[in-house]
C-alpha cells in the first residue's frame, strides 16, 4: 500500500470520527428532546412589555426597582406630549401583533396543539392573574434583565388549561438610531439608521421545569423614503424576526409533524 493510499484511508478514519463526535456532543439539547417528547397541547401566554410604559403591570415588590426609560425624559411641551402619545399608542400596536403572531407561528411550526387564546384568557380570569403575575416582580425589567417566570403560578395555569408545557415571554421596549458618524478605534465610520428589539421567552412543562429560556435580539435597517421614516412597520418587522427566531430554536427539540 502507498503511502499516499494509507494517507487517505487516516483522513477518512479520523474524519469519520470527527463527524460521530458532532453527532454525539449535544447532551443539552438530546435532553430538552427528552423532555418534549411527550407534550402534546401548549399554553402560549400573552407576551408583554417588561416596563412600565403601558401601565398594566403589577406594582413592583419592596426594595424592586421600576423600569421606566420615559421617567427620565420628562414631557414638556405640546410636540413632546403628542409624541409620546403616538409613542405609547405604538407600543399597544407592537404588544397586540406580538401576541398573535406568537401564538400564530407557534401553531404553524410545531406540532403541539396550541390551547385557543379565548381558553387562555378565560382561565387566567378564573384565577384572578394577569400574564405578568405569571412572572417574578411582574415580569418587570430590572437593570435591564427579565425576570423568571413563577413556577407556582404557571403551574396553576396549566393545571386548570392541562396544558403539558408552557411558553411565555416578556418584551423589551423598541429603539430607533437615526444613524450617523461615530469615532471608532480604526476612524471615523457612519453607523447607519437602524431598529433595534429583544425579548426573552421562557418553554416549561406543566410541572414548572425549565426546558429553554431564549434571549433574542434583532437589529433592523430603519426604512426611510424621501423625508418619511416608517418606524412602526420596521417594528413590527423586528418583532416578527424575534419570533420567526425563537421558533427556530424551540423547533430544535420538538419532533417533526
Amino acid at each position: 500500500m502507498s503511502a499516499r493510499v494509507s494517507m487517505r484511508i487516516i483522513l477518512v478514519v479520523l474524519l469519520c470520527g470527527t463527524v460521530a463526535g458532532w453527532s454525539r456532543a449535544d447532551p443539552a439539547g438530546d435532553k430538552k428532546r427528552a423532555q418534549l417528547l411527550n407534550v402534546k397541547s401548549l399554553l402560549v401566554i400573552p407576551v408583554f412589555f417588561g416596563t412600565d410604559a403601558l401601565g398594566e403591570l403589577p406594582p413592583p415588590k419592596a426594595g424592586a426597582q421600576s423600569e421606566n426609560r420615559h421617567d427620565r425624559k420628562p414631557v414638556l411641551d405640546d410636540r413632546q406630549r403628542a409624541e409620546f402619545t403616538n409613542y405609547l399608542e405604538s407600543l399597544r400596536k407592537l404588544e397586540r401583533n406580538a401576541r398573535e403572531v406568537l401564538l400564530a407561528r407557534a401553531a404553524a411550526r410545531t406540532h403541539f396543539t396550541v390551547i385557543k387564546a379565548d381558553d387562555v384568557d378565560g382561565a387566567l380570569k378564573e384565577l384572578k392573574i394577569t400574564p405578568p403575575e405569571l412572572f417574578q416582580n411582574g415580569g418587570r425589567l430590572n437593570n435591564g434583565k427579565f425576570e423568571l417566570p413563577d413556577v407556582g403560578q404557571v403551574k396553576r395555569l396549566a393545571s386548570r388549561l392541562h396544558a403539558d408545557a408552557v411558553l411565555m415571554g416578556v418584551l423589551d421596549e423598541p429603539l430607533k438610531s437615526s444613524g450617523g458618524y461615530i469615532i471608532n478605534p480604526t476612524g471615523p465610520a457612519y453607523d447607519t439608521p437602524k431598529v433595534h428589539d429583544k425579548a426573552t421567552f421562557d418553554l416549561l412543562l406543566a410541572d414548572g421545569t425549565m426546558v429553554l429560556r431564549q434571549t433574542i435580539d434583532v437589529v433592523h435597517p430603519l426604512t426611510k423614503i424621501g423625508a418619511r421614516q416608517f418606524v412602526l412597520a420596521d417594528w413590527i418587522e423586528t418583532e416578527d424576526q424575534i419570533v420567526e427566531d425563537l421558533m427556530n430554536e424551540v423547533t430544535r427539540y420538538t419532533p417533526k409533524r
